[in-house]
């Protein structure tokens, strides 16, 4: 019906000429228009909101992850010390069945 015009620009020239009706639809447009908008709005906020929360919950996910890694990386060095004192063991082990050869 109105085409690239907007609504708020046709309701002046309504008026002026007395198109009740014309303004009446016109009316009903904005406020459609308005609660479109509105609902848009809302629906964007919420995702914004929604969005905060997977973000907060990844940080604290993420958080969580690098605790552990720091756990592992413990676990690992006394995994590498402990085969390094197998190592030396073994070595030991060696040179005391070759002496008694």
């Amino acid at each position: 019906m109105l085409g690239q015009v907007r609504a708020e620009d046709v309701m002046p020239v309504a008026d002026y000429f007395g198109l009740e009706k014309l303004q009446a639809l016109l009316t009903k447009h904005i406020q459609k228009e308005a609660e479109a908008s509105s609902k848009v709005l809302t629906c964007m906020e919420d995702g914004v909101d929604r969005l905060e929360d997977v973000l907060q919950q990844l940080q604290g996910e993420l958080g969580g992850m690098q605790d552990k890694m720091d756990d592992m990386k413990i676990e690992v060095a006394g995994v590498a010390t402990g085969l390094e004192d197998l190592w030396r063991i073994k070595c030991e082990v060696a040179n005391i069945a070759s002496i008694m050869k």
